[in-house]
């Protein structure tokens, strides 16, 4: 492969990587836009379901005050590169911390100070 050909491929490739990486983007972007509404969260998502959304004002009621989590960012989550997955990841290691200081001490309580 000559040296023209290996540097039209690399460029190719960057352009492709920056697109990706817009995409991945605006993914996320629309995806806090859409979870984040009040409605949605109170009611139900399109990726969770909108069980007993007819039938139950307690269901209502009892979401009412939910909030969006990061594990329910269901499409930037199916790409490895993606700021939710990235997200998810410092979630799951501040998660895992906490665990093991709880195993050390037996209780964190308020603060992360234990008994």
């Amino acid at each position: 492969m000559s040296s023209q050909a290996r540097e039209a491929l690399g460029l190719k490739k960057g352009r492709l990587e920056e697109d990706v990486q817009e995409l991945e983007k605006r993914i996320y972007e629309l995806e806090s836009e859409y979870c984040g509404q009040a409605e949605c969260t109170a009611f139900g998502t399109v990726t969770k379901g909108f069980e007993g959304f007819l039938t139950s004002k307690n269901a209502q009621v009892r979401n009412k005050g939910r909030t969006f989590r990061v594990d329910e960012r269901v499409f930037s989550l199916s790409s490895a590169t993606s700021q939710g997955t990235t997200e998810y990841q410092i979630q799951k290691e501040m998660e895992e911390a906490q665990q093991e200081r709880r195993g050390r001490s037996g209780y964190v309580g308020v603060g992360g100070k234990g008994k």
